[in-house]
């Protein structure tokens, strides 16, 4: 299981990322971790927890998850950029401490990355 941070820069802005598999709040779960540069940032979580037709990797590989046949690797960077923009467009401020459903964000995320 991966803990190490990564750095992800978005124009002037830099964040801190990191993707770990959990077991704690019932089904497995990848979680996605971002926390900008800002001196007050809070962390942005978007947790995918395993489900029917919704698969995560069960601690190996980490940060796999997918849907519908779809596929998404936490770890890449356009990954993490593309739920960062979808979070960030639907309103995370980056100062406030927020957890999203990361299944809300999939298909927004794939369209993003394909633009």
């Amino acid at each position: 299981m991966s803990t190490s941070t990564r750095t992800l820069r978005v124009g002037a802005r830099i964040y801190r990322t990191r993707v770990r598999h959990e077991h704690e709040a019932g089904p497995c779960a990848e979680v996605l971790t971002l926390r900008s540069d800002l001196p007050r940032s809070a962390p942005l979580k978007i947790v995918f927890r395993a489900g029917a037709d919704r698969v995560v990797g069960d601690g190996w590989p980490s940060g796999h998850v997918a849907l519908r046949g779809a596929a998404l690797n936490l770890h890449r960077p356009g990954v993490a950029r593309a739920l960062l923009d979808e979070a960030l467009a639907r309103g995370w401020d980056e100062v406030t401490g927020q957890e999203l459903d990361g299944w809300t964000l999939f298909d927004a995320a794939r369209a993003r990355m394909a633009s």
